[in-house]
């Protein structure tokens, strides 16, 4: 997420997170099964590994987001340093690698209408509000584990439709 812009108005937020899903949706879907599934094609693992590993941050987010609707923010962990986020990733890669990509296809689907559903009920006001010390941000984290996220992988697809460098 080089190019990092988090947004702070709800509207371009939803905006953002249609546009970036769309492309990411439209990637996979000239990829196709044959190399959707073809070991290799996200560093050692599949685009459906990374399917998966999609479903798994948006869950997250959606967690964080539904504890501070509830007023429960004290209850939000972070996920921890880049070797904590990696363990975490490994563990997502082995409880999904069996599933099948139709499965996998629509919990991609699902979790990210769930995480629309999730920013639409988010108060406008709370997108704007900054934490002090890195803490908890409902924008930074619909950024980082929602559009932003999105964007990121899409390189990944792309690399992987050897439309980019490194492919």
């Amino acid at each position: 997420m080089a190019d990092e812009t988090v947004l702070t108005d709800k509207g371009q937020i939803l905006a953002q997170m249609s546009e970036r899903r769309q492309a990411l949706l439209s990637a996979l879907d000239e990829a196709g099964p044959e190399l959707i599934e073809r070991p290799g094609t996200w560093n050692n693992w599949t685009l459906k590994d990374l399917m998966a590993h999609i479903i798994y941050w948006q869950t997250v987010a959606i967690d964080r987001l539904q504890k501070t609707i509830a007023g429960r923010r004290d209850e939000i962990e972070p996920a921890g340093d880049e070797d904590a986020i990696d363990r975490i990733n490994e563990k997502v890669y082995r409880a999904n690698k069996d599933r099948p990509l139709a499965e996998m296809r629509d919990l991609f689907h699902t979790t990210y209408l769930s995480l629309r559903t999730a920013v639409k009920s988010i108060p406008a006001g709370l997108f704007a509000e900054s934490q002090p010390d890195g803490g908890f941000s409902v924008a930074r984290t619909v950024y980082g584990d929602g559009y932003g996220h999105d964007e990121e992988h899409l390189a990944d697809v792309e690399r992987a439709l050897g439309r980019t460098a490194g492919a």
